[in-house]
């Protein structure tokens, strides 16, 4: 099944480990099911004192054991769950982190934060599951089956028949129970996109006083999500309804045919004894095989909702040993974002190692656009874009953007201390950062913190204002000291004198650097060695 293959497929380190535990749990199974077989031979015998003695030390060894292992089962087993759900969430992460922007904008952060969260959690819970009941209810079911035959095989095949039957109502319910999962699965995360996407606006609805607007939108796709999960709860009960029918149904015939038995003298009394107590954990185990199946089921939708943002077997991180490069060259390009809107086109684009090229237009021209695609970030509609030679589409996973260190007209913070969304843990000095957010104006500023450089930025950056944002963005660029330099529109949230400062900064960091600045005015004239401009959409050599 698709969940099963997939926890198999995503277990990594986690194999040797999760295939010791399942070991552990047929051996913990196989030990409880002695108690009763235990029982049920020795009152065979004429029993007395040293029968009761002996009895009650090999109960009392197997039951040690089972406690020894079940001790084990739970430190290591049910650790798995969390753990194994945090690396796939890992290798989710990894996974978005290599769509494309187009991919991306297409799914909301908190549907996608929604959907990983039922992947990974539930994942993670299917292999603790699996421990449990693989090796415990195959046991039981199969060592039941063996003891009931060797009393009666028509008993045994009377109950071989009705759990036969009891998995395949199990399977026809389960799948239809996948889609009402899928259904709640997929309101669940639009709930989740739509309360994520309220609190990130919570400023702009305080400020505009939109708090019943925002409620009655939250409202709506909650009330859609309690619909859907009733459904999904109204079937489950009917569902279990129908597979204890056909569970108690085996028991009714199978105690019938066994008192009978025991009346007419050709099945021993003790049979009864391993009976009722066997048949008292295979109903648990039935239940839970049940149970488990329906989780295959429900996990299988949350696979299907969310499988362009899970990784593939093919997925391989990329290592790159070299920041050469020596030219990205773009020719007969275009691009659009859809065929019934204009795109920008660019007959000829060459830029050298060592240049700083100044690309100005007006707004909406396509120059972000542009900047997206030179860092592969976008992939052309038509015409060819390579570095070295190497189309794009062909290079390994990463280039060229880990070339660039890249400041976008939307500066976004992580919720970190300054010091940390600059150096991003790079091992760089205080006094490297503190002597170049002097160069961009900021010294002061962090100065007057109580905590300076330890001062949290807040989400997304939100306890500094846009200007000094701006400028933190292009510190840590600086820092990040990558061969290219993509600088997009980096002086737009800036005064007069916030910009010269920057203007001057740049012209000394970029010495010797290569870059592109994006930038609605010519303000970079002294610092670029080549100029060129977007005017209707099409970028023009000045």
């Amino acid at each position: 099944m698709t969940a099963l293959l997939f926890l198999v497929r995503n277990l990594d380190h986690f194999r040797r480990r999760f295939c010791l535990l399942l070991i552990a749990g047929i051996i913990d199974g196989t030990l409880l099911f002695l108690v009763p077989l235990l029982i049920s031979v020795f009152l065979r015998a004429d029993f007395d004192l040293s029968h009761a003695n002996s009895l009650l030390r090999l109960i009392a060894l197997a039951v040690s054991g089972s406690l020894v292992l079940q001790f084990w089962i739970r430190k290591k087993g049910e650790s798995l769950a969390p753990e194994l759900a945090n690396h796939l969430r890992l290798k989710i992460f990894s996974t978005l982190e290599s769509l494309s922007v187009q991919r991306l904008a297409q799914r909301h952060s908190g549907h996608i934060l929604s959907l990983t969260s039922q992947v990974s959690d539930g994942i993670g819970a299917l292999g603790s599951t699996v421990i449990w009941i693989a090796g415990h209810a195959g046991v039981t079911l199969s060592l039941f089956f063996i003891m009931t035959a060797r009393e009666s095989v028509s008993v045994a095949a009377t109950n071989a028949v009705l759990l036969t039957l009891f998995m395949i109502i199990s399977v026809r319910l389960a799948r239809h129970i996948s889609r009402l999962s899928a259904d709640e699965s997929q309101a669940r995360a639009v709930m989740t996109e739509r309360f994520a996407d309220c609190v990130a606006n919570l400023q702009t609805i305080k400020r505009l006083h939109l708090r019943s607007f925002a409620e009655r939108l939250i409202s709506e796709v909650c009330h859609d999500h309690n619909q859907a999960a009733r459904n999904l709860q109204s079937f489950h009960a009917r569902r279990w309804s129908i597979l204890h029918g056909v569970f108690y149904l085996s028991f009714l015939v199978t105690t019938y045919c066994l008192l009978s038995g025991v009346a007419e003298g050709w099945i021993a009394a003790p049979m009864m004894v391993i009976f009722v107590s066997a048949f008292t954990s295979a109903r648990s185990y039935l239940e839970r095989l049940s149970e488990l199946l329906k989780q295959c089921m429900e996990l299988g939708a949350f696979l299907q909702n969310a499988k362009d943002i899970l990784p593939s077997a093919a997925d391989r991180p990329y290592r790159p040993e070299s920041n050469d490069w020596r030219e990205i060259r773009a020719d007969d390009l275009y691009f659009s974002y859809n065929p019934n809107s204009p795109g920008i086109s660019v007959p000829a684009f060459t830029f050298n190692r060592g240049e700083i090229i100044t690309i100005t237009g007006e707004s909406g021209q396509g120059k972000s656009t542009f900047l997206l695609l030179l860092a592969g970030l976008l992939l052309p509609t038509k015409g060819r874009i390579a570095m070295d030679g190497a189309d794009f589409a062909s290079l390994p996973d990463g280039y060229p953007t880990r070339l660039m260190a890249t400041v976008s007209q939307e500066t976004e913070l992580f919720n970190l201390s300054i010091r940390e969304n600059l150096t991003l843990n790079a091992a760089i000095e205080d006094q490297e950062v503190v002597s170049l957010l002097e160069e961009l104006g900021l010294g002061a500023w962090v100065q007057s913190l109580p905590l300076g450089l330890e001062t949290k930025v807040g989400e997304k950056g939100l306890q500094v204002s846009a200007g000094q944002k701006q400028r933190l963005s292009i510190a840590r660029a600086i820092l990040m000291d990558r061969p290219i330099m993509v600088l997009d529109e980096p002086t737009s949230h800036l005064d007069s004198e916030s910009e010269r400062a920057v203007l001057r900064c740049l012209a000394k960091q970029l010495a010797n650097r290569s870059a592109i600045i994006v930038s609605h005015r010519d303000v970079f004239g002294d610092i670029t060695s080549k100029h060129m401009t977007f005017r209707d959409s099409l970028l023009h050599q000045s």
